[in-house]
């Protein structure tokens, strides 16, 4: 059962998103992989993808592996080659998520920064590409890089356990939560993981529904290990889940 921190964006950063990284999409586009920090101090880590929405995850870094907090997603367009909007966003810190907007100027594959408003406050963020070595967002994903166990947290803190097989199919449960669901490789070529969850009945916060999001794996710097961070809604934009974990 996951039920996350609330963080608001004037209490925690939230995240914002990015130009190209290790290749990405068109040099007109924020398309691609950004990592960097908040005017609050916090770590950010974010995709815009090629439809245009963004995803980004804040926390804080233990070691070179981002511990999550929460989670900003929406829909958003790059215009003039250097400016992106995304005049919709949910934090999926609290829950029910809140509501805000992102601006931001870009260069793209060099740096990402901008503003992210919102009910409870306004927060600023400069974010540079990700190296390739760590997260190469041109290079197809791969199930077999993500299949096997996973020991997760959620955002919350609590243990989550996963399991991928060769197809792709997911399940897990936690603290008495079952779910079953898919990650595919993004259709566009892109490493992402398209995915889905559906959880079960009680005592899931979010009983029979199906969410739906990105999965992302990523080298951890230093280390040989590397991160599995997954980020998903409802449909309603209400609810978020994210999940993340090593091995």
């Amino acid at each position: 059962m996951i039920e996350r921190i609330g963080l608001g964006i004037g209490a925690c950063a939230l995240l914002a998103g990015l130009a190209a990284c290790g290749g990405g999409g068109s040099p007109d586009t924020a398309e691609g992989a950004y990592q960097g920090t908040t005017n609050a101090g916090y770590a950010f880590e974010a995709v815009v993808l090629d439809d245009g929405s963004i995803w980004g995850l804040y926390g804080i870094y233990s070691g070179s592996a981002i511990e999550v907090a929460g989670f900003i997603a929406g829909a958003g367009s790059s215009s003039l080659g250097k400016t992106y909007s995304a005049p919709t966003i949910e934090d999926y810190g609290p829950d029910p998520a809140v509501t805000g907007s992102l601006t931001a100027q870009f260069v793209a594959g060099q740096s990402f920064d901008g503003t992210i408003t919102a009910s409870d406050g306004t927060e600023t963020f400069t974010g540079a590409a990700i190296p390739a070595s760590e997260y190469d967002y041109s290079a197809p994903a791969n199930i077999a890089d993500i299949q096997g166990s996973w020991s997760l947290s959620a955002n919350d803190g609590s243990a989550v356990a996963l399991t991928i097989d060769a197809q792709g199919n997911l399940s897990g449960s936690s603290q008495g939560c079952s779910f079953t669901g898919t990650a595919a490789p993004r259709a566009s070529g892109k490493n992402i993981f398209d995915t889905s969850v559906t959880y079960g009945g009680a005592p899931c916060s979010l009983p029979g529904q199906t969410v739906t999001g990105i999965g992302v794996y990523s080298a951890i710097s230093g280390t040989s290990l590397h991160q599995f961070i997954v980020a998903v809604v409802d449909p309603t934009h209400t609810h978020g889940r994210g999940y993340f974990g090593s091995r």
